[in-house]
């Protein structure tokens, strides 16, 4: 009967439930900061870029649309067949901007123009050392294109604009037979690539197909990452901060409960006084208390039974 009694008490002063605990309370908000800080960053991130690649996808298709035009005006013959060599020179007047690719093939598949072995540009860049890309990178391709193929259809879309990963034999497909397709893919070197092919026509007739790629979304993501550093470094101050909290509320209150107990067992005390821990309301304060009220009931049966026995 004793026993449930004590029970009782503790769970009336405790509380029963895990949320009606201050210091578990403590612990969860602590815990969960750093990490609600570090989704909002993630989240944030993920807008911008699928916000970047459908504005890449977007503007694309525009380019896509005025290019297969002129080439359908300038680079077919009366009858529904592509000039190749007019549509090479049609290539070489486009104004396309820096890092977009633009090329052009037959119904068939044949490659007829290039704009990078065409374009009279000259891009001047310090090479990089020659070397394979790493597995990691390697890795981080295989696994964002997974990724994208498997949990795509089973996320949800923002928007009809919403790019699929395939490869370019499967857009070159929807393109000869009169749709436009659109897609993100990765190179052989771990680039991601942002593509658009739509039908060249004369009249309702394909001719050919024109490929516009943009390989720069890579330093956009970078970028984007490095933007998530604040995120991270406020994540990293809160988990810091919370530690030296826990630390100071939880980890040293309990030392000097073991320090007042290991005082008493020496003789050095005869009772736990702590002002500061028992006038606390947690569990901290409880086990002070609980711990000054044991220590004065058992000097209180030692010195009965030093009477008893005098």
């Amino acid at each position: 009967m004793t026993d449930r009694k004590i029970r009782r008490k503790a769970i009336a002063r405790h509380g029963s439930k895990i949320f009606g605990s201050r210091i578990a309370r403590l612990i969860f908000a602590s815990n969960l900061a750093g990490l609600a800080i570090l989704i909002i960053g993630a989240m944030v991130l993920n807008e911008m870029r699928a916000g970047f690649v459908v504005s890449k996808k977007q503007d694309l298709v525009a380019q896509a649309q005025i290019f297969t035009s002129l080439l359908g005006d300038d680079a077919t013959t009366p009858a529904p067949m592509l000039d190749d060599e007019a549509a090479r020179q049609t290539i070489v007047r486009l104004n396309l901007p820096e890092r977009v690719r633009a090329r052009i093939y037959s119904p068939d598949g044949e490659l007829v123009g290039d704009s990078f072995y065409l374009s009279e540009r000259v891009d001047i860049d310090a090479l990089p050392p020659l070397q394979e890309p790493s597995s990691f990178a390697r890795l981080g391709a295989n696994l964002s294109e997974w990724a994208s193929r498997t949990l795509g259809p089973i996320m949800p879309r923002r928007s009809s604009d919403a790019l699929v990963a395939q490869s370019f034999e499967e857009e070159f497909e929807i393109a000869v037979r009169g749709q436009e397709a659109a897609s993100q893919r990765f190179s052989d070197r771990g680039q991601r690539i942002i593509s658009v092919s739509m039908p060249i026509q004369r009249v309702s007739a394909v001719v050919g197909v024109l490929t516009l790629e943009s390989n720069d979304i890579d330093e956009i993501i970078r970028s984007e990452r490095a933007a998530l550093i604040p995120f991270i470094g406020v994540a990293v101050l809160v988990a810091f901060v919370t530690s030296v909290l826990l630390t100071l509320g939880i980890a040293r209150p309990l030392r000097r409960l073991s320090v007042a107990a290991d005082r008493i067992r020496a003789g050095a005390s005869d009772r736990i006084d702590i002002p500061a821990l028992t006038n606390r309301k947690d569990e901290i304060g409880n086990l002070a208390a609980s711990m000054q009220s044991m220590t004065e009931a058992l000097l209180e049966r030692i010195e009965a039974n030093e009477q008893f026995a005098a």
